[in-house]
This record gives structure tokens, C-alpha cells and sequence, in this order.
């Protein structure tokens, strides 16, 4: 609005109506969320579509499916597929186009107009490569804000500030998720982020949606559970296809312990999952749009 454009606005995201749009209106940019991206890339002849139109698709609010990310390049050219990491408090951003982004898969870019830092607990910056928590200064002029009612960010002595993410640099100083510190989990003495779990199901094609949380366990402080939202809710796949992905694909203590099936996960309007509701439900017991639940030790 501020650069007046013309807007397509719709009523709530429809990935089919999305794209009937792009392709009407001649749509030139447009922004996603990594579950939006998902749903267009799954619409049975999108590769058929027309893009021609588009000159950024950019997209944040999450992180991206190394696979999800290569799919949209396939849409529209890599240097159109732009990626920013940040917050809306405005203490720092990072940003990559798809072209960088593929000579170094996985990283959301380096920091544009501000300095970043990544930390341990004891306050002290950690090596290069090594995981530690985010924190960035802006080099704008003027205060960042917050949201009435949020908790204070974690702020060092000279203005650095964090929303509580995990990350590490590389040897050129591009950065790399790992996830929030607050989605961590600790299982068995070892850390797993729900991410990277993430990333493995959601390549499966009989998974729409899903998301990875911690649960209390006896023996290993938390297990690590993974809830799926079926492609076709009215037959779930059982926990045997998404099991043997991730035993294949990642380290035996980082594949889920349990699985749980629903109709639809809880995500706020900008798609971001709703971990803490998702931990509360199962605390309190088995919720109405359970489908199906299998474990294994």
C-alpha cells in the first residue's frame, strides 16, 4: 500500500485460489509462510501453472523444507525466491535470493542493517559452526518495540537482543537455523530440534501437516512425539511409512518415540504452529480429533 501497489487480497489462504489469482491478476509479489508454500507445491499440475508474472515470492514466519524451497524453484527462477529471517520488533533481519541460497542449502542469509552475535548461556560468543542463541542490534536509528503483554527479549549489556532462536554461522558469516530454544528438546541427554524432524515428514506424501513436540517420559526426561496431519484424513497412514523415514534419514535418538494423528493442526492465521496448545492437549489427555496413535520404544 505504502508503495502503491494494487492488492489481491483474499478472504483466508486458499492454495488453489492463490494461484488462480497469480495467474489472473498478473500478480508480481506475494509473501508465504512454509505451510502456504506446501499446499501450492502439492496442487495436483501447479508445475502447469503460470508464474510468468512473478518477480519475488518471498517468503518467512518459519523455517523451510530444504525439499519445499527446491520444489518452489522449480515454480519460478531461484533468484525469485527470496527468504528473510527476523522479527517484527524490528532488532534485526537476515536475508538469501534462492540463487545464494543453493550454494549454500539451508542458511536464511546474513544480516542486512544490523549486527549479529550468536551466544551461549553464559553470555560468550560461540565458535564458528558451533549452535548458540541469536542475538542481532540493529544499526537503524531510532528503538525497536514490543508487543503489549510479551515477555521481555533477553538483551545483552550493549543492545543485542533475542527472540529466543537457535542458530549458527558459517565460516563467510551466513546464518543457519536450528530452531526456538524454547522447542528444544532434550531427550536422553541429547538435543533435538523439532525442525529438523519436521523437515524429514514433510516430504512424505501421505503428510499434510505436522508438527514435533517434547512429552514427559520416566526414562528419557522427554520423548520426542511427532503429530501428522493426513493428506487424506478419512485413511491416516499408520506410524510404520513416517517411522522408517526418519530411522533412515536421521539419528535413532532424533526419530519420534510415538506418533498421533489429527484432522488439523492448530496453526494462527500467519502459519505458525501452536506448540504449547499442542503439549497442553496431550498433558490432559487424548483430544476430540485424535484419528489414530501408534508407539514404539
Amino acid at each position: 500500500m505504502f508503495a502503491d501497489n494494487t492488492l489481491v487480497v483474499l478472504g483466508r489462504f486458499d492454495a488453489a485460489k492463490a494461484v488462480d489469482a497469480i495467474e489472473q491478476y498478473r500478480v508480481q509479489n506475494f509473501f508465504l509462510a512454509p505451510i502456504h508454500m506446501k499446499r501450492v507445491v502439492e496442487l495436483p499440475g501447479v508445475t502447469e501453472r503460470d508464474f510468468s508474472s512473478v518477480e519475488s515470492m518471498f517468503h518467512t514466519g518459519g523455517p523451510c523444507a530444504p525439499w519445499l524451497k527446491r520444489a518452489w524453484m522449480k515454480l519460478i527462477p531461484p533468484a525469485k525466491v527470496l527468504e528473510a529471517y527476523g522479527t517484527t520488533e524490528g532488532n534485526g533481519i537476515t536475508t538469501v535470493r534462492g540463487d545464494s541460497w543453493l550454494e549454500r542449502p539451508g542458511t536464511v542469509g546474513r544480516p542486512r542493517g544490523c549486527e549479529m552475535r550468536i551466544l551461549d548461556d553464559a553470555g560468550e560468543e560461540v565458535a564458528t559452526g558451533a549452535i548458540g542463541e541469536i542475538f542481532m542490534r540493529s544499526q537503524a536509528s531510532g528503538s525497536t518495540f514490543q508487543y503489549l503483554g510479551s515477555p521481555s527479549l533477553r538483551r545483552t549489556h550493549d543492545g543485542f537482543m533475542s527472540m529466543g532462536d537457535m542458530g549458527w554461522v558459517d565460516d563467510d558469516g551466513y546464518l543457519y537455523l536450528a530452531d526456538r530454544r524454547v522447542d528444544l528438546i532434550v531427550t536422553g541427554g541429547a538435543n533435538v530440534y523439532p525442525a529438523e524432524v519436521e523437515s524429514v515428514l514433510s516430504e512424505l506424501a501421505a503428510v499434510a501437516d505436522v508438527a514435533v513436540i517434547g512429552l514427559p517420559d520416566g526414562e528419557l526426561d522427554k520423548r520426542v512425539h511427532a503429530i501428522i496431519q493426513p493428506t487424506d484424513p478419512s485413511s491416516p497412514p499408520s506410524a510404520l511409512e513416517p517411522d522408517k523415514r526418519c530411522r533412515q534419514q536421521l539419528l535413532s535418538y532424533k526419530a519420534p518415540k510415538s506418533y498421533g494423528f489429527v484432522a488439523e493442526l492448530p496453526r494462527l492465521s500467519s502459519g505458525k504452529i501452536r506448540r504449547s496448545a499442542l503439549v497442553d492437549e496431550r498433558l490432559s489427555g487424548w483430544t476430540n480429533d485424535m484419528i489414530a496413535v501408534s508407539a514404539r520404544t
